[in-house]
């Protein structure tokens, strides 16, 4: 089972790459109550794996990868070595798993997941400059 988890974690890195339109659908959906995070991650790959169009050889070549990469993770000395392994097993799907349709597809969530990730990182600018400024506006006692 720990080696599922590791595997889903593993092909959510993977997925997350090519979220784009993921990401719009759950901002444009708010749910009354929110799912797990783990089974939120799970059903968001899933539905990153169709949108990839993921042949059944495919799926098997990358389970094969990521299962090395985990086996690879356990002798790890630390969290960057794992990190590193990780990072490895998915730069060889992407080059010898993926088609180039496939890859174009992930280069684009890549490119919308940063533009995401910048708008993310503006608004907590935003935020902690609202909060600055609320904190030297407020009485001193």
């Amino acid at each position: 089972m720990k080696s599922l988890t590791l595997l889903v974690l593993a092909m959510g890195a993977v997925m997350a790459m090519a979220a784009g339109s993921v990401l719009a659908a759950d901002e444009a959906a708010a749910p009354a109550a929110k799912p797990a995070p783990k089974a939120e991650a799970r059903a968001g790959i899933a539905m990153q794996l169709d949108q990839l169009g993921l042949t059944d050889d495919q799926k098997a070549q990358i389970k094969a990868i990521l299962q090395a990469a985990a086996e690879q993770a356990k002798q790890a000395p630390d969290i960057q070595a794992k990190l590193q392994i990780f990072k490895d097993a998915l730069e060889k799907i992407q080059t010898t798993v993926l088609t180039d349709e496939q890859r174009a597809k992930v280069q684009q969530g890549q490119e919308q997941l940063k533009q995401k990730m910048e708008q993310l990182r503006e608004k907590m600018r935003e935020r902690r400059g609202q909060k600055t400024e609320e904190a030297a506006a407020a009485p001193q006692t």
